[in-house]
């Protein structure tokens, strides 16, 4: 794409205090490193204040200006409030030299919030962040009921505590949410989700938020370059191995399509902490499945690459989507151009973004039995879902993404 030399370029400060970017990583992070891919085609400069490695250490292709803020101390909670805070000290060093427009936060996670803020109000430069979940409520409520939330500190706090936290580690952590909930009130917030909206709405009907189309994309070109080496797997799971991710439930599913088809083959791409993995080989153990669920890669890794992800999904019949815990699955977009059909639990977020593609399936919550049906319904026939699925995928490109981005910022700042 050809930059408009006529048209103004615009600089905005990114604040991407992130963990360390291999592996999976998470698609909030996923979308940032696509629009640094595009972004000065686009006439949009990123400045970003980031943590070692940055991105333009590890992705190839990405071109823009990075401010390094230490990362040390990582284990501690001391650790972040000091990176938070030299987040902010650069930040307003930067936006001195007067070429800054607007400043971003790109996930919603605190410490990339609050300093994002905190620079704008001293600065008087816009601000926003881009919402993909609602801090604390990100799971969404059973069957999507609609129960009354709020951001105030005492419901926080009762709401750590219903969790199972501890009592100081919940003040401390109501706090930070509360905090960044006020924040969000100042100012104008952006989405890739309605379904975000709707949440929000529950939680804090002060909060604007705006969505936009496409709100998120999918890497086709670098998709088309994978090779696939033939079917080894019936389906696979990829994601975050935690029990909103569906991890958990893919293995109850998975029992249920093995009692049907015992030589079914699930295979499980993630990355998880030591006691979800010990959880997840234990219930694979407790059912029998060891020949059933394979581990190409590491679970305290997870895959190298996204492509090695890819290759993976293409070696696979379908992709099965468990998690209750999305905005815009990123997951389902690449399996679907990868030619996957994509079973998944019927939530608002896959409706908005999958609702019209032939090629995904829906199913209540937690109803297992209706997901394993609906897997061994479909399997016979995923090569009719391929040309379908590619079809879709096709209508969510990156640069249209960027070009969407670009206007709802120009619409904040001014």
């Amino acid at each position: 794409m050809q930059t408009n030399s006529s048209e103004e370029r615009l600089k905005v400060l990114v604040v991407a205090l992130h963990i360390e970017p291999k592996g999976y990583i998470g698609g909030g992070w996923v979308r940032l490193i696509e629009l640094l891919r595009r972004a000065k085609s686009n006439n949009v400069d990123f400045v970003l204040l980031e943590t070692k490695p940055t991105f333009n250490s590890i992705f190839n292709g990405l071109n823009y200006e990075v401010i390094t803020v230490p990362y040390f101390l990582n284990r501690f909670f001391i650790g972040r409030i000091i990176r938070c805070i030299l987040a902010v000290i650069y930040g307003i060093q930067r936006v001195k030299r007067k070429d800054i427009k607007l400043v971003l936060s790109p996930v919603e996670l605190p410490e990339c919030v609050l300093p994002a803020y905190i620079i704008s109000r001293i600065t008087k430069i816009p601000w926003t962040a881009e919402l993909h979940l609602i801090p604390l409520y990100s799971c969404f409520w059973k069957n999507e009921e609609r129960a009354i939330r709020a951001s105030s500190l005492s419901s926080l706090f009762h709401e750590n505590r219903k969790r199972g936290n501890k009592f100081f580690p919940s003040i401390f952590s109501s706090l930070i949410l509360w905090l960044t909930f006020r924040s969000f009130r100042k100012g104008v917030m952006l989405a890739p989700s309605k379904s975000v909206i709707e949440d929000m709405q529950n939680v804090d009907k002060n909060i604007v938020v705006k969505s936009f189309f496409p709100g998120n994309g999918i890497a086709l070109e670098r998709i088309d370059d994978v090779k696939c080496r033939g079917k080894l797997y019936d389906a696979i799971y990829v994601g975050v191995l935690t029990d909103k991710k569906g991890v958990f439930d893919a293995i109850y599913v998975w029992r249920l399509v093995v009692k049907k088809k015992q030589d079914a083959v699930l295979a499980i791409i993630g990355r998880g902490n030591i006691n979800e993995i010990v959880k997840i080989k234990s219930l694979i153990e407790k059912f029998e499945l060891g020949k059933n669920i394979r581990f190409p890669f590491d679970l305290k890794t997870g895959a190298p690459t996204l492509e090695d992800v890819w290759e993976h999904m293409e070696m696979s019949k379908m992709l099965i989507h468990l998690s209750v815990s999305d905005t815009w699955p990123q997951v389902i977009g690449e399996a679907l151009a990868c030619g996957l059909p994509v079973v998944t639990y019927d939530l608002r977020p896959q409706r908005y973004a999958f609702g019209d593609c032939p090629a995904v399936f829906r199913v209540p919550v937690k109803n297992f039995e209706a997901f394993a049906s609906k897997i061994l319904e479909i399997l016979p026939y995923f090569k009719e879902y391929g040309e379908k699925a590619r079809d879709f995928a096709k209508k969510y490109t990156w640069d249209a993404v960027m070009r969407a981005e670009k206007q709802a910022y120009l619409e904040i700042t001014e």
